[in-house]
């Protein structure tokens, strides 16, 4: 292309639909304004759309968003024994569960198996709130009260929980076992209440090394508790 062909077409002027003058480099930054604009609107309706499929997971979705959430209980082991069924891929009140049986057995003094409790369920999807209540039933003259601790869980698993019973109880045998720690607590509710306690002379044994033990040293828990959960992991409140 010679020198006159290049005046020619750089001195070329184009006209707007209002008879304006415009020039070939203006039409260059108007394509590319319009390339800018539809890459801004691409984005928009990107993110639009991912908001809305991420508000339609959250309603209709799984119960977690993430692959685990947190516990807290009474004690650390037992927060970390439901964190770890929520990694499983348990949901909260497999968790729940897990948690309260292992507070049976570090807090046996306070939440044994023989106690009762209430648990609420809300499902966040529907709204709806359910609520468990295994409080002691009476006999008719009051005075004799059936625990249940065992039957309350056993049911809110069948009913909303996603790990087998067994899963959720084989960690509270484990750590009865290994042996728990002794307390404060422990020690001063053992003190207060030897007389009163019952003829079993394994348990007497058992009370009679904590009562002996040092506060934080580890002690492996009654032979009676670790053989009840064994069994309330196999055939769940009815344990036989």
């Amino acid at each position: 292309m010679d020198d006159d062909t290049i005046d020619k077409f750089t001195s070329q002027s184009v006209y707007d639909h209002d008879g304006s003058e415009k020039t070939p480099l203006y039409n260059k930054n108007n394509n590319e304004k319009a390339l800018l604009k539809l890459i801004v609107a691409f984005c928009m309706v990107f993110c639009v759309g991912l908001l809305f499929i991420l508000l339609i997971h959250i309603h209709y979705g799984s119960n977690q968003l993430v692959p685990h959430g947190n516990v807290a209980s009474d004690n650390d082991q037992c927060s970390q024994y439901g964190i770890d069924v929520l990694k499983m891929g348990g949901n909260a009140v497999d968790a729940a569960i897990t948690t309260a049986l292992c507070n049976s057995v570090t807090l046996l003094h306070l939440s044994g198996l023989g106690g009762n409790g209430v648990m609420v369920v809300y499902d966040h999807r529907t709204g709806i709130g359910n609520t468990i209540d295994f409080r002691a039933t009476h006999s008719s003259n009051n005075i004799i009260g059936v625990p249940g601790f065992i039957a309350g869980l056993f049911y809110a698993n069948v009913k909303y929980g996603i790990l087998p019973w067994k899963t959720l109880v084989e960690p509270s045998i484990n750590l009865a076992k290994t042996g728990i720690t002794v307390t404060e607590s422990l020690l001063e509710a053992i003190n207060q209440n030897t007389s009163k306690l019952v003829e079993d002379e394994n348990l007497k044994h058992w009370l009679s090394i904590v009562s002996n033990s040092s506060l934080g040293q580890i002690v492996k828990a009654p032979n009676g508790l670790i053989k009840t959960l064994t069994l309330i992991s196999l055939h769940g409140p009815i344990g036989k």
